[in-house]
């Protein structure tokens, strides 16, 4: 695995950003949109965390956003061993948090935020562990939705309006000021055109999601004319005409069952 560029922990700097590239020989390369490490006082010392946040903003997929939620915090625990420590000393691995946004999420998920972590459960006999020996990994899964938040004023609220791909950017500057009363000095309305240009990056990777599959459909459109004209001409069975036209066998039974 090649080393990623986490910062030591006697690092000044509170918030320090972490390289986006993970690669493995065996897992392959994962490419996280955003971690970073930030530095948490804490009573007795300094609690380094890792936070990788990410946008989910195709939902059309076979698996659940927190399993891979799950891989993406296991491999930035992973990737520890060798930049935050050495051999067996596994009791300097830092706290992962995986954050997803969702801006496009299912119905029934819409406007909601979970949490998911390790916890202890006894099963049997008294065992009490330091919470801080296991509690490694937390994630967060956050659902928006860009309608219905005329009555919300909550963290749910405030994200949508930065991530909205229907409001302006400066309704919604206007909206964070007069709603939230967050004030729109220089500093702060840079951070939030930022967050507008994240959100109109969500609402491109939506329009590019519905070009390919634009693309697909009009690819296997012409496939199945194509076919059609060589059994009608050549008076070919379905398996020859596909055979000549040199599609691929594993998809050779998705054009069958359309014709």
């Amino acid at each position: 695995m090649r080393k990623s560029k986490c910062c030591s922990p006697d690092a000044d700097a509170s918030i320090v950003g972490s390289d986006t590239e993970d690669a493995s020989d065996k897992e392959g390369v994962i490419h996280y949109d955003i971690v970073f490490d930030a530095i948490v006082p804490d009573t007795k010392n300094i609690i380094r965390l890792v936070i990788n946040v990410e946008i989910q903003v195709d939902m059309d997929v076979s698996y659940s956003v927190v399993t891979r939620a799950v891989y993406y915090a296991s491999r930035l625990i992973s990737r520890q061993k060798g930049t935050v420590f050495t051999h067996s000393n596994y009791q300097k691995i830092q706290k992962v948090y995986s954050i997803w946004i969702c801006p496009d999420p299912k119905k029934k998920n819409a406007n909601s935020i979970a949490e998911y972590g390790i916890t202890q459960q006894k099963v049997i006999g008294r065992v009490k562990e330091k919470t801080e020996n296991y509690d490694k990994m937390k994630i967060i899964i956050i659902s928006l939705n860009d309608e219905g938040m005329e009555n919300r004023s909550d963290i749910i609220r405030l994200l949508s309006t930065l991530l909205s791909t229907t409001e302006s950017v400066e309704n919604r500057k206007k909206i964070l000021e007069d709603e939230f009363h967050i004030p729109m000095t220089k500093e702060i309305k840079e951070e939030v055109s930022e967050m507008c240009n994240l959100g109109t990056a969500v609402e491109l990777k939506g329009i590019e999601k519905g070009i390919v599959q634009g693309m697909e459909k009009g690819k296997e459109q012409t496939w199945l004319e194509s076919i059609r004209n060589l059994m009608d001409t050549m008076k070919w069975s379905a398996q020859q005409a596909m055979d000549a036209l040199k599609i691929p066998k594993e998809e050779q039974a998705h054009y069958e069952s359309k014709l």
